[in-house]
């Protein structure tokens, strides 16, 4: 456990392996039927065809047994008290799940933090992935900047400064799909302004999952790969009874689930 709460330190972020091959393809089986029951022809409407899919612990209890797979449970809530030694005795809610699928072709998601969506104190929500494809550069892996969360600063850009012509590849019916891009940090070298942190891509293998700091910077691009996906299972972790945005369109943040 030294070693996950070192890289955490260091990074706001840390990948850990802890499913089975069978494990993850009865997840990827089931995630991939849940694609094609909401749309036999999602093909063919790219690209809100293949937006993630809300809620699936909704539909089937293995999505809910894994929000509470002890492994998991257990290293979010010791990230959560190396960052708060304070806080005492807390309960874990979760926020959202979400099946993410990302076929050839489809579009990454800008830089951002998750503290965004859901305006939470530094160091008391963790989203984490669930990896069910191996992922690198090609297929569109996600990319980081080490460190970053230990401003503990956000950096939102003002909506009337966004990237309009990024903006219009985004799914009508999901605003956010490519994340809310954010400012990233800079400082003057030798008189050349530079990123404070480097971007970083992190392959990951199937299996693994990654703990995300709420306030380390991160995003995704495009998967480039004309045959590999990514798959991945997201879930929103928080302490409860801490503040959290509820512009949610399911409204699962107004009735979160006890872990």
């Amino acid at each position: 456990m030294k070693n996950i709460i070192d890289t955490w330190n260091k990074d706001g972020y840390v990948n850990v392996p802890i499913f089975t091959k069978d494990e993850i393809d009865k997840v990827r089986t089931r995630g991939l039927e849940l694609l094609n029951e909401r749309d036999p022809n999602w093909r063919d409407n790219l690209p809100t065809g293949s937006e993630p899919y809300q809620n699936p612990h909704f539909q089937d209890d293995m999505f809910y047994e894994i929000i509470r797979k002890k492994e998991i449970v257990d290293i979010v809530k010791r990230l959560i008290q190396n960052d708060n030694p304070d806080l005492g005795d807390f309960d874990l809610q979760v926020s959202q799940t979400w099946m993410y699928f990302k076929p050839p072709g489809e579009l990454g998601r800008d830089t951002h933090q998750n503290s965004f969506y859901v305006h939470c104190d530094w160091g008391k929500a963790i989203n984490i992935s669930i990896a069910i494809d191996d992922s690198d550069e090609e297929n569109g892996c996600m990319f980081w900047y080490p460190g970053s969360h230990n401003d503990k600063i956000s950096w939102p850009i003002d909506h009337d400064k966004f990237d309009l012509e990024r903006q219009k590849t985004n799914p009508k019916s999901w605003t956010n799909e490519r994340g809310k891009p954010c400012y990233i940090p800079s400082m003057y070298q030798n008189g050349v302004l530079v990123d404070k942190y480097p971007k970083v891509f992190t392959p990951t293998k199937s299996g693994s999952v990654t703990f995300v700091h709420s306030h380390v910077l991160h995003g995704s691009e495009e998967n480039k790969s004309n045959h590999r996906w990514r798959i991945a299972y997201l879930i929103g972790y928080f302490v409860k009874g801490i503040y959290l945005h509820t512009d949610s369109k399911d409204g699962m943040r107004k009735n979160p689930i006890d872990v």
